[in-house]
């Protein structure tokens, strides 16, 4: 199971940067520690990144706000 949720940090707008818990298949967690290991990398960096690309490709990526 992947929980991805950030540090709390003192004076942070939550609302800026919201929070997503996911549940992933023990299979594909091992296989993403295990990418993110190989290149040096941070595993929500990694995965930020991957939703990005899916979202660009799907069309939905980079919001219409530009944001």
């Amino acid at each position: 199971m992947l929980l991805v949720m950030g540090k709390k940090k003192q004076n942070s707008d939550r609302h800026l940067h919201p929070q997503i818990g996911l549940r992933l298949p023990a299979r594909i967690c091992q296989a993403l520690d295990s990418y993110v290991e190989s290149i040096d990398s941070r595993r929500t960096t990694e995965i930020i990144i991957a939703i990005r690309e899916y979202l660009e490709s799907k069309g939905y990526w980079p919001p219409p706000d530009g944001k």
